[in-house]
């Protein structure tokens, strides 16, 4: 409900659009930065699968830019049992049951469980999902997006799906170029998300113990491959504006050195921390730029009478 009221009031939009777009992308490059950096340092111990995952999408990248990613995961899974200890599960293909547990409210739940979760799910997903969409030139409905998502997860709570919101990672994922040179036809990785998702869910228990039963390396291979080209575009954004450098930068290490106080991720932190930076830094410019324009001015006069 608190979401819902957040949505359709728009004092999310209001709060967000106060923010520039240059930290926003700081924020995102520093919460990405982690996957990147644990595909290289995964080089120490798996070198030859790494580089071969590397190679795979680079040359890929160059010759079908689209499906480089496809490639590298399927090459990936093929490659497993050559360079690692891996062998292939005997699947058993089942539908997923469903099993009916009662909901009862509580008190406890609710300032315990319910607060907290909003207020990270608000920091950690919404503002960095809202941010990647908008980083990309979209221009979602920001209103109408976060309150039907909260009035969604109103209706599906009693039936254990609380936890539906705008999955930052997953918007990474999708909205890159090599999911469509267009941007107006990238959509269809939305949709396709969300068919898979379905499908996905129908048979969770199968696929579940079919990801448990790959690699830890492989799985982290493949997500900072697949989020180099977002990582890049993120701080290609964040360190464009030369005047926003500093409290970009600021937001940029914070968010990427994982801190967590009060149970909110380092998102959050190292949005507040660059958005205090920033408003230091401009009223600062603000206090002395008078005084430039006024001293620029005089100069210019200055020199039309000595001409």
């Amino acid at each position: 409900l608190l979401t819902a009221i957040l949505g359709f009031s728009g004092i999310f939009q209001k709060a967000l659009s106060y923010i520039p777009q240059s930290l926003t992308s700081a924020m995102l490059a520093g919460v990405l930065l982690k996957f990147g950096i644990s595909l290289f340092a995964s080089l120490q111990n798996d070198w030859i699968f790494v580089l071969s995952l590397l190679a795979i999408y680079v040359i890929t990248k160059r010759l079908w830019p689209r499906y480089s990613i496809v490639f590298t995961a399927l090459a990936g899974i093929a490659l497993c049992p050559v360079f690692l200890n891996f062998h292939m599960p005997t699947l058993e293909w089942s539908l997923a049951k469903p099993v009916w547990i009662s909901p009862e409210f509580s008190w406890s739940a609710l300032l315990g469980l319910a607060l907290p979760l909003f207020v990270i799910s608000m920091a950690s997903q919404y503002l960095p999902g809202i941010a990647m969409i908008k980083s990309y030139g979209y221009k979602p409905h920001v209103n109408q997006l976060i309150g039907w998502t909260g009035l969604t997860q109103v209706v599906l709570a009693p039936f254990g799906c609380y936890s539906v919101n705008i999955a930052a990672i997953s918007a990474a994922v999708s909205l890159d170029d090599q999911v469509h040179p267009d941007p107006s036809k990238r959509y269809i990785a939305g949709i396709s998300c969300g068919f898979f998702y379905v499908l996905m869910g129908l048979f969770a228990a199968t696929l579940t113990s079919l990801l448990m039963s790959f690699p830890h390396i492989f799985i982290v291979a493949l997500a900072g491959i697949a989020l180099l080209g977002t990582i890049s575009h993120n701080i290609a954004l964040a360190f464009g504006p030369v005047e926003d450098r500093e409290a970009a930068l600021f937001t940029f290490l914070c968010s990427a050195s994982g801190i967590q106080f009060f149970g909110v991720g380092s998102a959050f932190w190292g949005l507040i921390v660059g958005i205090v930076v920033f408003i230091v830094l401009k009223f600062k410019a603000k206090k002395y730029g008078l005084n430039e324009r006024v001293c620029a001015s005089s100069f210019r006069e200055i020199h039309k009478n000595e001409k």
